[in-house]
């Protein structure tokens, strides 16, 4: 007897985030991923649940990744000019959207922070 799985992506209503504005800002260094910051607070919400891959179709691949306990992982998004940009070298804190995700590799959640 043959069982086969389907994995039904979670669809996700982007609003007026655009995501290749965000992608094409790789380090937040050229300042267009702020411009994105209202639109993707007001989505993050919708976001939770969603797999590592459809993240990756939004986002694109994040800036730092952290690997934390029981397979856990943070990514984390530069979402505006900072340190992480050679100009900007002695900036002292960079606004960054962090992806925490489960261990099934979900969004569990998105919150916004100070590194």
């Amino acid at each position: 007897m043959l069982i086969s799985i389907l994995a039904c992506d979670k669809k996700v209503e982007l609003g007026k985030f655009n995501t290749q504005v965000w992608q094409l800002d790789f380090n937040g260094c050229d300042g267009n991923r702020e411009t994105q910051l209202y639109y993707l607070d007001s989505i993050k919400k919708n976001m939770y649940g969603i797999s590592e891959t459809q993240l990756y179709k939004i986002l694109g691949r994040p800036n730092k990744q952290e690997l934390g306990e029981r397979n856990r992982k943070s990514y984390h998004y530069y979402a505006a000019p900072g340190k992480q940009c050679f100009m900007l070298k002695s900036a002292t804190k960079t606004p960054t959207l962090i992806v925490d995700m489960d261990a099934l590799n979900r969004v569990q959640l998105m919150r916004f922070s100070l590194e």
